[in-house]
């Protein structure tokens, strides 16, 4: 017995060492705690760096294993309910993320601030460029659009495409109006400049006008100096008349005092031609005198309105002009009547010409003529410039009158021989070929031989 025992404990010992190798070798192939934790620390390392979702990163920031991941998880969270939900449950838990997280939202509620702030902004500029497109209130237009560009640029870049878009129209809209109206104010003050040279030009004319008359007989001025003011006023009054309304009244003092400038200018240059025979009338080189200084008279015509020099009078005296001789009653009764005629005539001839009525000028032009043509020359030295200055009017009537008229007188030209070709019962050709020449005659004729023949 005391054998048997004595085995089996002797067994048990020589067992005792092959289950304990066992049992250790078996604990040795199973991973401990601190292994799983280091490799779920790894895989939750790898798995921020490989920029996960936010949901993702919401998990982490509560289940991360170290403190480092879940902090930096929360840091990289930017969605307000993924920071709201780990706020939730980090509260009282981890107090670094809880202040991350809490950070993060107000940062984020900021930023929200800011962005409505400047849509806000952007929606307002917008309707204020808008505004001043459609506005008639142009005080300052400029300014406020240059101000409405200064304050886009600093939202520009958070506007979408549909608002830029609007502002840009906007702005062109703006742009166009205010081209529009710088070109008004050029043209405005064009006119006004043009008034001015125009008012300039008449003064000037009314004062040199006025020194002629009231120069002494003994001194004659320049005639290079005369033509220099008469070619420039001429050239002042074109370009102050271009594309702008003149007043008739206005147009017609110019015309009438460069009418008279003209008339001195003129009588100026005969004086000059005529001085060599002057000076042998007063050498005494000359058989008649009497005869010749008769004859320079003439030929100068001198202008009543204005003082007869020196030389002149004594040509007058040389030629020895006795004093008019009163007139007989019927004689000056007649001259009265002729002048009351053609007082009458003028106003109509000039009432015409205004209203271009080219048949009725050209009539009352011949009647005026002969009406003039009765007058002594006493009468004719008052109405003498008015006359030249009407014809004158009568002659740029009949030149747009040509210039008007010609295409349809040509127009009828083709219509006669087209006519003329034409196989017609004769009273019916006859009828139409009257009718052809009735028009020809209501456009007033034609200077043109050429178009006259055809």
């Amino acid at each position: 017995m005391a054998a048997f025992i004595q085995k089996l404990f002797k067994n048990r010992k020589t067992l005792s060492p092959v289950s304990d190798k066992a049992s250790e070798k078996q604990q040795s192939n199973q991973p401990t705690e601190e292994d799983n934790r280091q490799q779920l620390r790894q895989q939750q390392e790898r798995q921020l760096d490989a920029s996960p979702e936010q949901s993702a990163l919401a998990a982490l920031a509560i289940e991360g294993v170290t403190s480092a991941i879940r902090l930096q998880a929360a840091s990289q969270l930017n969605q307000e309910e993924h920071l709201q939900a780990v706020l939730k449950q980090a509260k009282g838990r981890d107090k670094s993320v809880y202040q991350t997280v809490k950070q993060s939202l107000q940062i984020l509620k900021e930023q929200q601030a800011s962005e409505a702030a400047t849509q806000h902004r952007i929606t307002e500029l917008v309707g204020q460029a808008q505004d001043q497109a459609r506005s008639e209130d142009t005080k300052l237009y400029e300014a406020r659009l240059n101000a409405l560009q200064d304050h886009w640029q600093s939202v520009e870049n958070k506007a979408s495409a549909e608002q830029t878009q609007q502002f840009l129209q906007a702005v062109h809209q703006i742009r166009e109006r205010q081209k529009q109206l710088d070109e008004t104010r050029q043209e405005e003050q064009r006119h006004l400049d043009q008034k001015q040279q125009r008012q300039e030009t008449l003064e000037l004319l009314k004062q040199t006008l006025n020194q002629l008359k009231a120069a002494a007989p003994s001194g004659l001025p320049s005639e290079s100096a005369l033509d220099a003011l008469q070619k420039t006023q001429e050239n002042r009054w074109l370009e102050a008349t271009r594309d702008t309304q003149v007043d008739k009244q206005e147009q017609k003092q110019y015309e009438q005092a460069m009418l008279a400038l003209r008339n001195y200018l003129g009588a100026v240059r005969r004086l000059n031609l005529a001085r060599p025979q002057i000076g042998e009338l007063e050498s005494n080189d000359t058989d008649s005198p009497q005869a010749v200084a008769k004859a320079l008279l003439q030929e100068v015509a001198w202008p009543q309105d204005f003082p007869l020099p020196q030389a002149l009078a004594e040509l007058r005296a040389l030629a020895g002009k006795p004093r008019a001789q009163p007139t007989s009653d019927g004689i000056r009764e007649q001259q009265q009547a002729n002048a009351a005629a053609l007082n009458t005539t003028l106003p109509k001839l000039e009432a015409a010409l205004e209203a271009k009525q080219f048949r009725e000028s050209r009539q009352l032009l011949k009647t005026a003529q002969n009406q003039f043509q009765a007058l002594d020359d006493r009468q004719r030295k008052n109405v003498q410039a008015k006359m030249q200055l009407l014809a004158g009017q009568f002659r740029e009537l009949s030149d747009w009158q040509g210039f008007a008229t010609e295409p349809k007188q040509v127009s009828l030209c083709e219509q006669m021989e087209y006519l003329a070709e034409q196989p017609m019962e004769p009273e019916a050709k006859a009828e139409r070929i009257k009718e052809l020449q009735n028009e020809w005659r209501e456009l007033g004729g034609s200077s043109d031989r050429t178009l006259w023949n055809r």
